[in-house]
């Protein structure tokens, strides 16, 4: 624990004053946020009975047949076992809280390397801090809810590795990437989408940092460092595959099938995305019908609003008082016409952001592109490969979309599956605005009325949910 704060405390030291008690502030009302949706079952995400079922099935957390990684099934067993059954899920979904929240602090101290405008820094932070589907997956019991962390860490210890030419703090760095790396494959497959990214990273290393003398040496232990996750995530596909899994046989269409959601769905906007304006409840069906309904609008829609009520009323029936509270099984929450309506401005008044976000995500990517080309600096090392992070992570899963069986009706396009990089992409927009305010007569004046619209965002994300 001693050398875990000390570990962490870089991020609390590397900030001034003003952005340590704006930090403390915004953390203290993102976990109050959480907790209070934990008090409300907002641990209850999708398939929440399912993974229950597997978790405390004896054999359950190592099977290979279920549809997660065993070692996710791992977490509700070790909970029960510290704090016994009766508030098991509660504690685990406390835990998932706690580990967002030491991401988000991570986060802000990568946005500390990346901003040059205070305000707008603050503003771009509490726009992902109360983003509506991070929010909802830092207490779900959910694989998504365990990715967040090693994503941001792993960026930030990128960003460290380049900060540095000591080569033995760098392998340092790097096995902590690769610890933090197996970890997160062993809890959600699709996290070895970083590997060739971070194959890359060493490869830009050699190219700027790396001496003839050292080359050899550091690159075997590097080496090492990477093919821990790889063997870990070939070892658990070879499994799956004998088990025929959800992963490696269930999930994926008949190729002679014709495609459920096609390039043109996943590419461009339909003439009905018009009625996802109207915040629509996931399991009306109409919503799920094949090509009814584009992906970037279906994102959007999910994005900005709690489409599966994760964190709306809860029945009047179920009880939320302790020694009495329900624990494996879920049930349907209720929202109000009021939030309903104000789910309704939150998705038609926050497509900007999704624009300004695709618009970052593009340019901050081509510039991440170039630099691994060119070698051109006009982006520190660390900001290319967050940007490769992002778009590797969210293509492993966008790119099969044309080969699952149900892509719309099974939900493969909510955005719980890519928000690390929906996240990212939100602040690569943000960063294009940095850029912007440092260019014209009052910058801090900019960025100080982009605060004032964070915050009113912030406070109509916090009230629908």
């Amino acid at each position: 624990m001693i050398r875990l704060q000390k570990g962490l405390n870089f991020i609390w030291t590397d900030v001034d004053r003003p952005d340590r008690q704006f930090l403390s502030i915004v953390l203290l009302l993102s976990f109050f946020q959480g907790f209070w949706a934990i008090y409300n079952y907002g641990y209850m995400g999708q398939d929440f009975g399912t993974h229950m079922a597997y978790a405390l099935d004896y054999f359950g957390w190592r099977n290979f047949k279920s549809p997660n990684a065993p070692m996710f099934y791992w977490i509700p067993r070790i909970s029960m076992n510290i704090v016994g059954k009766t508030f098991f899920v509660e504690a685990m979904s406390i835990g998932f809280l706690i580990l967002n929240t030491i991401g988000l602090a991570m986060l802000f101290w990568i946005l500390n390397q990346v901003f040059k405008i205070r305000f707008l820094k603050w503003g771009a932070f509490l726009l992902v801090v109360f983003f509506p589907v991070r929010a909802i997956h830092s207490v779900v019991y959910a694989g998504d809810a365990v990715m967040f962390l090693p994503f941001v860490a792993v960026t930030l210890l990128v960003f460290k590795l380049f900060n540095t030419t000591n080569n033995e703090r760098q392998i340092k760095y790097w096995m902590v990437i690769s610890i933090v790396t197996s970890i997160a494959t062993c809890l959600k497959y699709s996290f070895i989408a970083l590997g060739p990214v971070l194959f890359l990273v060493y490869l830009i290393q050699v190219r700027c940092s790396i001496s003839r003398e050292r080359f050899w040496t550091y690159s075997v232990r590097v080496a090492l460092c990477l093919l821990l996750p790889a063997f870990l995530f070939v070892f658990q596909m070879v499994k799956s595959y004998q088990a025929e899994s959800y992963t490696t046989t269930t999930h994926w269409k008949n190729p002679a099938d014709p495609s459920k959601m096609n390039w043109n769905d996943i590419l461009f906007l339909k003439e009905k995305d018009w009625e996802l304006l109207d915040a629509p409840y996931y399991f009306d069906l109409k919503i799920l019908e094949n090509h009814k309904h584009s992906y970037p609008a279906l994102l959007h829609m999910a994005s900005f609003s709690d489409t599966m009520h994760f964190w709306q009323e809860v029945p009047a029936n179920v009880s939320r008082i302790p020694f009495q509270r329900t624990q494996t099984f879920d049930f349907p929450k209720i929202q109000s016409p009021l939030m309903h309506q104000l789910s309704k401005v939150s998705i038609i008044s926050s497509i900007w952001i999704s624009v300004l976000s695709l618009l970052g995500a593009l340019v901050i990517g081509f510039q991440s592109v170039r630099f691994l080309i060119t070698g051109q600096d006009l982006l520190h090392p660390g900001t290319a490969f967050w940007a490769l992070f992002s778009w590797a992570f969210y293509l492993m899963m966008v790119v099969n979309f044309p080969r699952l069986a149900e892509p719309y009706q099974w939900g493969y396009w909510l955005p719980r599956y890519v928000f690390p990089s929906l996240v990212s992409f939100i602040l690569f927009g943000m960063v294009l605005l940095d850029r912007f305010a440092v260019r014209v007569r009052r910058p801090h004046v900019f960025g100080g009325i982009v605060l004032a619209v964070s915050i009113a965002y912030s406070v109509l994300y916090m009230v629908i949910l």
